[in-house]
């Protein structure tokens, strides 16, 4: 069975966490959503637990800002940097990954700086950005960030966005056969938290 990294530590409550339902806007859902076009390619992680600041860096801020500008994602240039986020988590003296909420406020108070100038690499994850690479993730500060808590909520927000979750990942996870991770069954053991970006429905 192969082994890829987990790294998604859970979020602890927050009172202060905003909940998106106020800023949805009531309307009939489509009956499919897909924004995989949309998004830069597939990298594995690797051994590293940067699982969120690649789904909130590389996958939904590359999506967010391609879509503003009407950028095509095939170059580093319109990527953006996990490294940018990971290398900035409060606990480094090891990999033990980060929250989600963590990543989302790195971005918003220091934006992101694009895959060229800090590329990924699995060697470097305990190196916080230089002065260069902060200068140039500033143009790119989220506006804001908010809490999904029910499926209705993620549903209206993919109509025009992606998302950042946090799954429990059991060991069937692992060896997907085609890359369908099945459902677990009762009893299984979970081996950690891992997070993903969630691009349709």
């Amino acid at each position: 069975m192969r082994h890829y990294a987990l790294g998604c530590v859970k979020d602890p409550y927050d009172h202060r966490d905003y909940p998106i339902a106020r800023y949805l806007q009531a309307a009939p859902l489509p009956e499919r959503v897909d924004h995989s076009d949309c998004l830069p390619p597939i990298f594995d992680q690797g051994a590293a637990g940067t699982c969120v600041a690649c789904a909130t860096g590389y996958y939904d801020k590359s999506f967010q800002e391609g879509l503003e500008h009407r950028w095509t994602l095939a170059d580093a240039h319109h990527q953006f940097s996990p490294m940018f986020i990971y290398g900035q988590r409060r606990n480094q003296k090891g990999d033990f990954g980060m929250t989600i909420r963590e990543a989302m406020k790195i971005v918003n108070e220091q934006g992101i700086c694009p895959l060229d100038q800090m590329p990924y690499a699995v060697e470097h994850i305990n190196v916080p950005p230089n002065a260069e690479q902060r200068k140039a993730a500033g143009p790119f500060r989220s506006k804001s960030y908010a809490r999904l808590n029910r499926i209705v909520e993620m549903e209206a927000y993919l109509t025009g966005n992606c998302f950042i979750a946090g799954v429990m990942v059991h060991a069937g996870f692992m060896d997907a056969p085609g890359g369908v991770i099945p459902m677990p069954e009762p009893g299984v053991e979970y081996i950690g938290g891992h997070a993903v970006c969630v691009v349709g429905f």
